[in-house]
């Protein structure tokens, strides 16, 4: 089951939207940004470390207990919207 759906504009998607930057008319159609500057890389150590770095920024330091058979959490289901939605709204 999907969680978008449940989630609407909160927060999470105000924080996420400065990481990202939709560029439809670029070779790339969109680009990571980290403290403002495009991430490049195909070093996954480094990709992940640009990750965790904006999923801290993002969610701080919340522990979001989530089980996939358990209650929808609003914060879940926030994330999962912004996460996926965030390409149509830019």
């Amino acid at each position: 089951m999907g969680l978008a759906p449940y989630g609407k504009q909160s927060l999470y998607y105000d924080k996420l939207k400065e990481f990202v930057k939709i560029t439809p008319e670029d070779d790339e159609p969109y680009v990571i940004l980290n403290d403002g500057k495009a991430i490049k890389s195909k070093e996954l150590v480094k990709i992940l470390s640009v990750y965790y770095d904006i999923a801290e920024k993002v969610i701080g330091s919340r522990v979001l207990n989530w089980n996939p058979k358990g209650e929808l959490k609003e914060d879940i289901v926030n994330i999962a919207w912004a996460v996926q939605g965030l390409p149509k709204r830019q």
